[in-house]
């Protein structure tokens, strides 16, 4: 970011904002400790995409897209203090709520519950992930689409017909598309038939594009 006054009020107003929500956890916690209802809670540490920083919220590039997720349940995760590197969505905890309360998750509910990963088991868990920021023109940002796995990111914005590949192995900062690089030909081939394959199990709507996208 540009190194002025307006950027840095901007950034400092943010971290306060993280800093008081830390404060409130903290509370959170030592009440939970007090009532001597700690290990029976399951605490779930999240946040919507943060400010709207150039790149940032709204955007498909990862630090838009990427939230922090943190779970504290002593009775559910197997070796706690861990990271799990696996490709999570909020709408996983629905899920993840109702196995760990015992009750039968409806099948309607698109989500995945996490519980098998939170106990080590991570085998059978999801390559890929749909995004869809849909809203027109809300933060000046146009709609996009895309997918993600642990290595690539495709996406498409309709308003210009225009397709964005990174890899996120080389170019982490996901500064240059190697979309027409003909060395990700396969790659980009797998990526679009997943991306119309997730768009078609979210039963998303309807999108005009280009013959042959």
């Amino acid at each position: 970011f540009p190194d002025n006054e307006i950027v840095r009020n901007d950034l400092l107003d943010y971290f306060v904002e993280i800093e008081h929500f830390d404060s409130q956890i903290a509370r959170a916690i030592a009440l939970l400790e007090k009532s001597d209802q700690l290990d029976n809670t399951i605490i779930v540490v999240t946040s919507d995409h943060g400010m709207p920083f150039p790149r940032a919220k709204a955007s498909l590039y990862d630090d838009g897209s990427r939230i922090p997720l943190a779970i504290r349940w002593p009775k559910g995760i197997t070796k706690p203090g861990r990271t799990i590197d696996v490709l999570v969505n909020l709408s996983d905890l629905a899920p993840t709520f109702l196995e760990a309360a015992g009750v039968e998750i409806p099948s309607e509910i698109q989500g995945k519950s996490i519980v098998p990963t939170l106990k080590g088991d991570a085998k059978d868990w999801r390559k890929s992930l749909y995004y869809s920021y849909y809203e027109k023109g809300e933060h000046n940002v146009p709609q996009h689409f895309g997918v993600r796995t642990e290595k690539h990111k495709l996406f498409y914005l309709p308003e210009t017909d225009e397709w964005q590949l990174f890899d996120l192995v080389k170019d982490p900062q996901e500064l240059k598309s190697v979309h027409d690089n003909p060395a990700y030909a396969k790659m980009k081939k797998k990526l679009t038939k997943e991306f119309h394959r997730l768009r078609k199990h979210y039963e998303a709507p309807p999108m005009k594009m280009k013959k042959g996208n």
